[in-house]
């Protein structure tokens, strides 16, 4: 009777623990700092986005990020989203707007990482306790202090027309390119996309990249902008050297049917870095920043990535994560850049391999 009573007893703890467990694992993580923001989001009650179409989605874009980003915090935030110019030139604006003392036109500057140096030092930028108000963000995604959220990474590599280069012609490696076949029916971009990260030290070198720039301009039979892969589909050219990423061929890929796809360069797998920024001069700021913090979660990600092709290589699970991982397995060393890339030593060698890219390609 006594033994059967003692096992009761410890039946009933184990019971009583379990339930104090299942209890304690569906009541929610209190989170001052998070309730705080979002309190003070709600207060805010709109946001402006200014920026390039392909960076939110445009419009249906935008109003995908928005009704995601009301759901998921109880909110009814309206996003106001007009086109702007380029990154850099987006990126400048915000410096003027400050130094004139007025509102930034955005609410949230999306840059990549050699205009987003601007704004660092100079008062522009909003700092926040990230990590603390959201525990899931990768360290590493944190730059300057908080200053500066990475929440993109892109592949640098070759846009190709997959009806005209198969099988064993696939490009793998920067020679490829080269080949006499191609003369003529390559394309790069005015702006030398990702070409000037091979003068970097950890890749070819200054000297080496500018050999090799030079053999590409003989190569190339005109310059195409970024987003521009109706004419590699088209077969006009049949492939180009090299991207803005690789986000923008799949994607166009995706959403058309059409003939492109993209591979990364085993002997220059550039990994790019763009960045979120809440300007201080920000109208809404505290929305700015619960929307960044919302777009670092997986949920997020996976909105990102199908609005836009983007995500973060930091961020588990997600499109660029898989790729770098696959990268790693093969034994391909990824070179990343960021915004601390564009200063100091290797900042001068990039930002002098930029200027006299351009002119190689443009043929001056």
């Amino acid at each position: 009777m006594r033994n059967g009573l003692i096992g009761l007893c410890w039946a009933l703890l184990l019971v009583a623990a379990l339930v104090t467990k299942a209890y304690a694992q569906r009541e929610p993580v209190q989170n001052p700092k998070l309730d705080q923001l979002i309190a003070a989001a709600r207060a805010e009650g709109e946001l402006d986005l200014v920026a390039g179409g392909g960076t939110w989605g445009e419009a249906e874009g935008v109003k995908i990020i928005q009704d995601a980003l009301n759901k998921k915090y109880g909110l009814n935030i309206r996003i106001r989203y007009a086109a702007g110019p380029a990154m850099p030139v987006m990126t400048n604006r915000v410096m003027e707007t400050h130094k004139a003392g007025a509102k930034s036109d955005t609410d949230l500057l999306v840059s990549n990482a050699r205009p987003v140096n601007m704004v660092l030092g100079k008062g522009v930028t909003r700092s926040f306790a990230w990590r603390e108000a959201f525990p899931y963000f990768p360290a590493d995604t944190i730059e300057f202090g908080g200053q500066l959220i990475r929440f993109v990474d892109v592949f640098n590599g070759i846009t190709f027309n997959t009806r005209e280069v198969t099988g064993k012609e696939r490009l793998q490696r920067l020679d490829d390119v080269l080949n006499p076949k191609w003369k003529g029916r390559i394309a790069s971009t005015p702006y030398a996309s990702a070409l000037y990260f091979l003068a970097s030290n950890r890749l070819l070198g200054y000297e080496k990249a500018t050999a090799y720039v030079r053999a590409l301009g003989r190569q190339i039979g005109g310059l195409i902008r970024c987003g521009e892969e109706s004419r590699i589909a088209s077969g006009e050219f049949l492939m180009l050297a090299m991207n803005c990423g690789n986000y923008g061929g799949e994607d166009y890929a995706r959403k058309t049917g059409a003939p492109v796809g993209v591979t990364i360069l085993e002997d220059a797998a550039v990994l790019d870095s763009f960045y979120f920024v809440v300007p201080v001069n920000s109208a809404h700021p505290n929305v700015a920043t619960l929307l960044v913090g919302f777009l670092m979660s997986k949920e997020g990600q996976d909105i990102l990535s199908r609005v836009v092709g983007w995500s973060s290589a930091s961020v588990e699970g997600t499109p660029v994560n898989r790729e770098y991982k696959e990268m790693e397995k093969k034994g391909v060393k990824v070179v990343r850049f960021t915004a601390a890339s564009w200063a100091g030593e290797e900042g001068q060698i990039l930002n002098r391999a930029t200027t006299e890219f351009q002119k190689i390609l443009a043929g001056r």
